[in-house]
C-alpha cells in the first residue's frame, strides 16, 4: 500500500493516515515500528522529499536517544549504527540536498548558503553530540563507524578518531572499507601520518603473539598491505617504479605465507597492471616505428593470476577467474581466456551482468572460431547471451500472464521493471554490435541478426555491475 501511495505521489497523504490510524491497525504498525519507519526513509528518499525526510530522520534518531535515557539497556540507538544504518545516510542525503545547494552572487557564496551550511553543521553537531552521551563512542564497530562518517560529513579532524578505529578493528576484514573514504579525506601530510602509524603499531601490537593470534596479525597485516596500494599507488599521483616494485614484492610475500587468501593476491596483481601501464606509457614517448609495447608485467599479473586458479580445486572464486579472463584476453590469449571463462559458472541473471567483461570488443582481439581441442567461437557465446536474455525477457511475460489472479500488485511492479530491463540490456545491444562485427570480418550476410535500435538508446538501464572487482 505504502508503495502505491508513493509511486502516485501522495505520501503527505499516506503519513497523515499513519498517524491516524485505526487501533487494530495502530497496534500492528507499533509491533512493526522499526521497519515502517526504514520503508518511510527509503519512501521520502525516493520521491526527494527533503524536508520531510530530514525531519523523519531526526525524529528516530532523537526517539532512539531519548529511549536509552529512560531504559539504560536498549540497544535502539546501537540498532540505528548496524542494522538500520539507512537513517544515518538518508539524514546526510537530505541534509546535502537541503542546506549545501551552491548558490552565487557574482562568483560568491550568498549569505543564504553560507547560513544553510552553519545550520547543516549544527544539525549534524547536535545530533552526534546527543548520540555521544548516549555511548555511540562506545568502541564497537557500528559506533564508531557512525561517528566517523557524521564527523566527516561536519569537516571536524578525522585523524585521532581514524588511529581509534585502527586500534580497536584493524584485525576486522570490514576496517579497510570503513575507514577508506575517512583516509581518502585527510590531507596528504595526514594520510602520511596514518599510514606510518598503522605500519608501527601493527608491528608492535603482534610481536611475540601467540599462536592464537596468528589470524588476527594475518588480517591486519591485509589491511596494512591494502592502504599500502590505496596511499602509495592509487591516491599518490607520484608513485615511483621503485615503490611499485617494493609493493608488488611484499604482496607476493603476503601470499606465499597466508596461501589460503586471495585478497593479498588482488593487490599484487593490480601493482603490476600499474607497472605496465607505466611501461605503455613510456613506449608510446618513442616513435611508431620502434618496439612494440613490452607486455612481460603484463604476463607477469597474468601468471600470478592463473596460478592461484589453479591452486582453487574447487573453482568457487568467480571473481579471480574473471579478472584472470580478461589478463588472458588483454594478451591476446584467446583459448586460455575462454578455457578459464568456462569455470566461471554464471547463471543466466548474470550473463546480464558480467558477461561484457569477456565479451565486450571481442570482434577486435578474437573474432575468428577456434577450431580443436578447447576451441571457442566468440560468436557462439556473443548468441548464447543474447539468447538468455530474450529468454528471460519471455519468462516475465509468462509469469505476468498466467499468474495474474494470485499477483500482489507490489510484485506486478517489480516485474515489470525486470521485464524493461532485460528488453533494454546494454548488454544484449553489445553483443548484437559485436556479432555483426564478426560476421562483416568473416564476409557473411548479416541479415539474421537484429540492428541495435539506436532510438532507445538514451533510456537504456546500466545493469553492469561496475564493483565486480575489488577496488
Amino acid at each position: 500500500m505504502a508503495e502505491i501511495y508513493a509511486r502516485q505521489g501522495h505520501c503527505t497523504e499516506l503519513f497523515e493516515l499513519w498517524d491516524d490510524a485505526p487501533k487494530p491497525l495502530a497496534s500492528l504498525m507499533r509491533t512493526y515500528h522499526d521497519e515502517l519507519m526504514n520503508l518511510k526513509a527509503r519512501i521520502l528518499r525516493r520521491e526527494m522529499e527533503w524536508e520531510l525526510l530530514e525531519k523523519h530522520c531526526r525524529k528516530v534518531i532523537q526517539d532512539a536517544a531519548a529511549d536509552v535515557k529512560v531504559a539504560p539497556g536498549s540497544k535502539k540507538l546501537w540498532e540505528l549504527s548496524s542494522s538500520r544504518w539507512d537513517i544515518w545516510e538518508s539524514l546526510l542525503e537530505a541534509t546535502k540536498h537541503i542546506y549545501t545547494q551552491d548558490e552565487y552572487v557574482y562568483g560568491q557564496p550568498s549569505n543564504r548558503t553560507l547560513a544553510k551550511t552553519d545550520r547543516a553543521i549544527g544539525v549534524l553537531d547536535t545530533l552526534l553530540q546527543t548520540a555521544e552521551d548516549d555511548g555511540i563512542t562506545k568502541r564497537d564497530r557500528p559506533n564508531q563507524r557512525t561517528n566517523l562518517i557524521l564527523a566527516q560529513a561536519m569537516g571536524a579532524p578525522l585523524l585521532p578518531s581514524s588511529k581509534i578505529y585502527w586500534d580497536d578493528h584493524s584485525s576486522t576484514p570490514s576496517c579497510f572499507n570503513d575507514l577508506r573514504t575517512t583516509v581518502e579525506s585527510l590531507s596528504l601530510g595526514a594520510q602520511q601520518e596514518f599510514h606510518q602509524y598503522i605500519q608501527d603499531q601493527t608491528k608492535a601490537k603482534y610481536l611475540g603473539a601467540g599462536v592464537d593470534q596468528v589470524p588476527h596479525w594475518q588480517q591486519a597485516e591485509l589491511n596494512v598491505l591494502k592502504f599500502d596500494y590505496l596511499l602509495t599507488l592509487s591516491l599518490s599521483p607520484y608513485s615511483t617504479t621503485s615503490a611499485k616494485e617494493s609493493l608488488i614484492a611484499k604482496a607476493i610475500k603476503f601470499c606465499i605465507t597466508n596461501p589460503e587468501s586471495t585478497e593479498g593476491a588482488f593487490v599484487a596483481i593490480y601493482a603490476l597492471l600499474h607497472l605496465h601501464y607505466e611501461t605503455v606509457d613510456k613506449n608510446r614517448l618513442k616513435a611508431e616505428y620502434e618496439v612494440a609495447p613490452n607486455t612481460r608485467v603484463l604476463l607477469q599479473a597474468a601468471m600470478l593470476a592463473r596460478h592461484l586458479i589453479a591452486r582453487d580445486k574447487s573453482k568457487e572464486n568467480r571473481t579471480l577467474t574473471l579478472l584472470a579472463t580478461r589478463l588472458h584476453l588483454n594478451l591476446g590469449l584467446g583459448k586460455s581466456a575462454f578455457a578459464l571463462y568456462n569455470h566461471c559458472k554464471l547463471k543466466e541473471m548474470l550473463l546480464d551482468t558480467l558477461s561484457p567483461i569477456v565479451l565486450s570488443r571481442i570482434s577486435m582481439t578474437h573474432p575468428f572460431d577456434i577450431k580443436g581441442y578447447q576451441g571457442f567461437s566468440a560468436d557462439e557465446e556473443l548468441a548464447k547471451v543474447i539468447g538468455a536474455i530474450e529468454r528471460m525477457e519471455r519468462k516475465t511475460d509468462t509469469t505476468l500472464y498466467t499468474n495474474v489472479p494470485s499477483f500482489i500488485y507490489d510484485q506486478v511492479q517489480d516485474v515489470l521493471s525486470l521485464k524493461r530491463q532485460l528488453k533494454g540490456s546494454l548488454t544484449r545491444q553489445i553483443c548484437l554490435i559485436e556479432r555483426r562485427r564478426i560476421a562483416r570480418l568473416k564476409g557473411k550476410p548479416t541479415d539474421q541478426i537484429p540492428r541495435v535500435s539506436h532510438g532507445s538508446k538514451s533510456t537504456l538501464p546500466l545493469t553492469l555491475l561496475t564493483y565486480t572487482f575489488p577496488t
